[in-house]
Protein backbone atom coordinates (compact mmCIF):
# COMPACT_ATOMS: atom_id res chain seq x y z
CA UNK A 1 0.00 0.00 0.00
CA UNK A 2 1.31 3.46 -0.86
CA UNK A 3 2.48 5.22 2.29
CA UNK A 4 0.61 8.37 1.25
CA UNK A 5 -2.75 6.62 1.46
CA UNK A 6 -2.51 5.69 5.17
CA UNK A 7 -2.36 8.49 7.71
CA UNK A 8 -1.85 8.33 11.48
CA UNK A 9 -5.56 7.81 11.94
CA UNK A 10 -5.33 4.54 10.02
CA UNK A 11 -2.53 3.28 12.26
CA UNK A 12 -3.84 4.53 15.58
CA UNK A 13 -7.58 4.05 15.04
CA UNK A 14 -7.39 0.95 12.82
CA UNK A 15 -9.48 2.60 10.13
CA UNK A 16 -9.05 3.23 6.43
CA UNK A 17 -9.95 6.47 4.65
CA UNK A 18 -11.52 6.71 1.18
CA UNK A 19 -8.15 7.24 -0.47
CA UNK A 20 -6.84 4.04 1.06
CA UNK A 21 -9.89 2.06 -0.02
CA UNK A 22 -9.53 3.27 -3.59
CA UNK A 23 -5.81 2.52 -3.67
CA UNK A 24 -6.11 -0.84 -2.00
CA UNK A 25 -9.13 -2.25 -3.80
CA UNK A 26 -9.11 -0.59 -7.21
CA UNK A 27 -5.42 -0.63 -7.99
CA UNK A 28 -3.87 -2.95 -5.39
CA UNK A 29 -3.65 -6.71 -4.98
CA UNK A 30 -7.35 -6.99 -4.11
CA UNK A 31 -8.44 -5.64 -7.48
CA UNK A 32 -9.52 -9.17 -8.41
CA UNK A 33 -12.33 -9.09 -5.83
CA UNK A 34 -15.95 -8.74 -7.06
CA UNK A 35 -17.02 -5.16 -7.72
CA UNK A 36 -19.47 -5.17 -4.80
CA UNK A 37 -16.59 -5.88 -2.40
CA UNK A 38 -14.19 -3.42 -4.03
CA UNK A 39 -16.83 -0.70 -3.67
CA UNK A 40 -16.75 -0.95 0.11
CA UNK A 41 -19.29 -3.64 1.01
CA UNK A 42 -16.43 -5.67 2.49
CA UNK A 43 -16.57 -3.48 5.63
CA UNK A 44 -19.89 -5.09 6.58
CA UNK A 45 -18.01 -8.24 7.56
CA UNK A 46 -15.54 -6.38 9.78
CA UNK A 47 -18.08 -5.09 12.29
CA UNK A 48 -17.11 -1.47 11.58
CA UNK A 49 -20.57 -0.52 10.34
CA UNK A 50 -24.04 -1.90 9.69
CA UNK A 51 -24.58 -4.62 7.07
CA UNK A 52 -24.99 -3.32 3.54
CA UNK A 53 -28.62 -4.43 3.40
CA UNK A 54 -29.50 -2.22 6.41
CA UNK A 55 -27.31 0.68 5.40
CA UNK A 56 -28.76 1.07 1.90
CA UNK A 57 -32.41 0.32 2.71
CA UNK A 58 -32.21 -3.17 1.24
CA UNK A 59 -33.98 -6.39 2.17
CA UNK A 60 -32.36 -9.82 2.12
CA UNK A 61 -34.09 -12.74 0.44
CA UNK A 62 -33.51 -16.46 -0.08
CA UNK A 63 -34.17 -17.82 -3.57
CA UNK A 64 -34.62 -21.54 -4.16
CA UNK A 65 -34.70 -22.66 -7.78
CA UNK A 66 -35.08 -25.82 -9.79
CA UNK A 67 -35.45 -26.59 -13.47
CA UNK A 68 -34.20 -28.67 -16.39
CA UNK A 69 -30.43 -28.46 -16.60
CA UNK A 70 -29.29 -26.20 -19.45
CA UNK A 71 -26.83 -23.33 -19.97
CA UNK A 72 -27.81 -19.85 -18.83
CA UNK A 73 -30.04 -20.60 -15.83
CA UNK A 74 -27.84 -18.82 -13.28
CA UNK A 75 -27.36 -15.90 -15.64
CA UNK A 76 -31.13 -15.54 -16.09
CA UNK A 77 -31.68 -15.27 -12.32
CA UNK A 78 -28.65 -13.03 -11.67
CA UNK A 79 -29.63 -10.73 -14.52
CA UNK A 80 -33.01 -10.05 -12.92
CA UNK A 81 -31.48 -9.48 -9.48
CA UNK A 82 -29.02 -6.93 -10.87
CA UNK A 83 -31.73 -5.24 -12.95
CA UNK A 84 -33.57 -4.47 -9.72
CA UNK A 85 -30.47 -3.00 -8.07
CA UNK A 86 -29.79 -6.15 -6.09
CA UNK A 87 -26.63 -7.79 -4.80
CA UNK A 88 -25.89 -11.53 -5.12
CA UNK A 89 -24.46 -12.38 -1.69
CA UNK A 90 -24.02 -16.17 -1.60
CA UNK A 91 -25.26 -19.28 -3.35
CA UNK A 92 -25.02 -23.06 -3.68
CA UNK A 93 -25.96 -24.64 -7.02
CA UNK A 94 -25.78 -28.21 -8.31
CA UNK A 95 -26.77 -30.54 -11.15
CA UNK A 96 -28.68 -33.50 -9.73
CA UNK A 97 -30.60 -36.20 -11.57
CA UNK A 98 -30.92 -34.21 -14.77
CA UNK A 99 -32.20 -31.14 -12.91
CA UNK A 100 -30.44 -27.93 -11.92
CA UNK A 101 -31.21 -26.87 -8.35
CA UNK A 102 -29.86 -24.25 -6.04
CA UNK A 103 -30.30 -21.73 -3.30
CA UNK A 104 -29.14 -18.11 -3.35
CA UNK A 105 -28.95 -15.31 -0.80
CA UNK A 106 -29.59 -11.89 -2.35
CA UNK A 107 -30.27 -8.34 -1.18
CA UNK A 108 -32.48 -5.91 -3.11
CA UNK A 109 -33.80 -2.40 -2.43
CA UNK A 110 -37.01 -2.50 -0.39
CA UNK A 111 -39.11 -1.01 -3.19
CA UNK A 112 -37.82 -3.56 -5.72
CA UNK A 113 -38.65 -6.75 -3.79
CA UNK A 114 -42.14 -7.12 -5.25
CA UNK A 115 -41.08 -6.43 -8.84
CA UNK A 116 -38.18 -8.90 -8.46
CA UNK A 117 -40.59 -11.67 -7.43
CA UNK A 118 -42.65 -10.97 -10.56
CA UNK A 119 -39.52 -10.97 -12.73
CA UNK A 120 -38.40 -14.31 -11.34
CA UNK A 121 -41.88 -15.79 -11.74
CA UNK A 122 -41.66 -15.14 -15.47
CA UNK A 123 -38.83 -17.73 -15.66
CA UNK A 124 -41.40 -20.49 -15.11
CA UNK A 125 -42.25 -20.20 -18.79
CA UNK A 126 -38.74 -21.54 -19.48
CA UNK A 127 -39.09 -24.37 -16.97
CA UNK A 128 -37.25 -22.68 -14.08
CA UNK A 129 -39.27 -22.45 -10.89
CA UNK A 130 -38.01 -19.89 -8.34
CA UNK A 131 -39.38 -19.61 -4.81
CA UNK A 132 -38.65 -16.43 -2.84
CA UNK A 133 -38.84 -15.87 0.91
CA UNK A 134 -37.37 -13.42 3.40
CA UNK A 135 -33.97 -14.34 4.82
CA UNK A 136 -33.94 -15.28 8.49
CA UNK A 137 -31.55 -14.22 11.23
CA UNK A 138 -28.49 -16.24 12.15
CA UNK A 139 -28.62 -18.40 15.27
CA UNK A 140 -28.60 -16.16 18.35
CA UNK A 141 -26.09 -16.92 21.11
CA UNK A 142 -27.25 -16.08 24.65
CA UNK A 143 -25.60 -15.91 28.05
CA UNK A 144 -26.99 -17.73 31.15
CA UNK A 145 -29.45 -14.87 31.80
CA UNK A 146 -30.91 -15.17 28.30
CA UNK A 147 -29.40 -11.95 26.97
CA UNK A 148 -28.04 -12.02 23.41
CA UNK A 149 -24.26 -11.83 23.13
CA UNK A 150 -22.03 -11.57 20.05
CA UNK A 151 -21.37 -15.01 18.59
CA UNK A 152 -17.63 -15.75 18.53
CA UNK A 153 -16.00 -16.79 15.29
CA UNK A 154 -15.66 -20.58 15.36
CA UNK A 155 -13.63 -22.88 13.13
CA UNK A 156 -15.53 -25.16 10.76
CA UNK A 157 -15.25 -28.93 11.12
CA UNK A 158 -15.69 -31.50 8.38
CA UNK A 159 -17.08 -35.03 8.76
CA UNK A 160 -16.40 -37.29 5.77
CA UNK A 161 -18.02 -40.70 5.36
CA UNK A 162 -17.27 -43.12 2.51
CA UNK A 163 -18.33 -46.74 1.98
CA UNK A 164 -20.75 -49.23 0.45
CA UNK A 165 -24.17 -47.72 -0.10
CA UNK A 166 -27.11 -48.86 2.02
CA UNK A 167 -30.42 -47.33 3.11
CA UNK A 168 -30.46 -45.07 6.17
CA UNK A 169 -26.87 -43.78 6.20
CA UNK A 170 -27.77 -40.08 6.22
CA UNK A 171 -30.51 -40.59 8.83
CA UNK A 172 -28.20 -42.51 11.17
CA UNK A 173 -25.29 -40.08 10.97
CA UNK A 174 -27.44 -36.96 11.16
CA UNK A 175 -29.08 -38.50 14.23
CA UNK A 176 -25.68 -38.79 15.93
CA UNK A 177 -24.90 -35.16 15.09
CA UNK A 178 -28.26 -33.96 16.38
CA UNK A 179 -27.83 -35.91 19.63
CA UNK A 180 -24.46 -34.18 20.10
CA UNK A 181 -26.09 -30.77 19.70
CA UNK A 182 -24.38 -30.16 16.36
CA UNK A 183 -25.95 -27.81 13.83
CA UNK A 184 -25.04 -28.89 10.28
CA UNK A 185 -23.93 -25.90 8.18
CA UNK A 186 -23.87 -27.80 4.88
CA UNK A 187 -24.27 -31.36 3.61
CA UNK A 188 -22.99 -32.82 0.37
CA UNK A 189 -23.69 -36.42 -0.65
CA UNK A 190 -22.69 -38.43 -3.71
CA UNK A 191 -23.57 -41.83 -5.13
CA UNK A 192 -21.02 -43.38 -7.47
CA UNK A 193 -19.59 -46.67 -8.75
CA UNK A 194 -16.50 -48.17 -7.13
CA UNK A 195 -13.41 -47.92 -9.41
CA UNK A 196 -12.64 -51.65 -9.42
CA UNK A 197 -15.82 -53.59 -8.60
CA UNK A 198 -18.34 -51.12 -9.99
CA UNK A 199 -20.47 -51.58 -6.87
CA UNK A 200 -22.39 -48.63 -5.37
CA UNK A 201 -20.32 -46.30 -3.19
CA UNK A 202 -21.80 -43.60 -0.97
CA UNK A 203 -19.86 -40.48 0.01
CA UNK A 204 -21.01 -37.70 2.34
CA UNK A 205 -19.51 -34.52 3.76
CA UNK A 206 -21.08 -32.77 6.73
CA UNK A 207 -19.74 -29.29 7.51
CA UNK A 208 -20.53 -28.03 11.00
CA UNK A 209 -19.49 -26.10 14.10
CA UNK A 210 -18.28 -28.23 17.01
CA UNK A 211 -20.20 -27.46 20.25
CA UNK A 212 -18.24 -26.61 23.40
CA UNK A 213 -17.21 -29.68 25.36
CA UNK A 214 -17.15 -32.00 22.34
CA UNK A 215 -13.94 -33.35 20.79
CA UNK A 216 -13.07 -34.71 17.36
CA UNK A 217 -12.15 -38.13 18.81
CA UNK A 218 -15.40 -38.34 20.74
CA UNK A 219 -17.50 -37.47 17.69
CA UNK A 220 -15.59 -39.89 15.46
CA UNK A 221 -16.25 -42.70 17.95
CA UNK A 222 -19.98 -41.89 18.09
CA UNK A 223 -20.29 -41.86 14.29
CA UNK A 224 -18.30 -45.08 13.86
CA UNK A 225 -20.70 -46.80 16.26
CA UNK A 226 -23.52 -46.43 13.71
CA UNK A 227 -21.47 -46.30 10.51
CA UNK A 228 -20.71 -50.02 10.29
CA UNK A 229 -18.05 -50.62 7.62
CA UNK A 230 -18.04 -47.01 6.44
CA UNK A 231 -14.79 -45.05 6.63
CA UNK A 232 -15.19 -42.05 8.93
CA UNK A 233 -12.93 -39.00 9.15
CA UNK A 234 -13.48 -35.85 11.20
CA UNK A 235 -11.15 -32.91 10.64
CA UNK A 236 -10.77 -29.23 11.36
CA UNK A 237 -11.38 -27.22 8.23
CA UNK A 238 -13.79 -26.71 5.34
CA UNK A 239 -14.27 -28.40 2.00
CA UNK A 240 -15.34 -25.08 0.43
Amino acid sequence: IDECCIDECCIDECCIDECCVDELFLDGPWAILPASLREGDWIANSGLRKPVSEEKGMTEWILTLIGPDRPGLVEAVAERVVARGGNWMASRMAHLGGKFAGIAHVAVPDAEAGPLVEDLSSLKANGLVVHVEAAGNALIVTDPTGDAIPAPSQPQHLLQVVGSDRPGIVREISGVLAAAGINVESLSTEYMAAPMSGGPIFRAEFQFLMPPGRTIDQLRSDVEAVAGDLMVEVSLGSSL
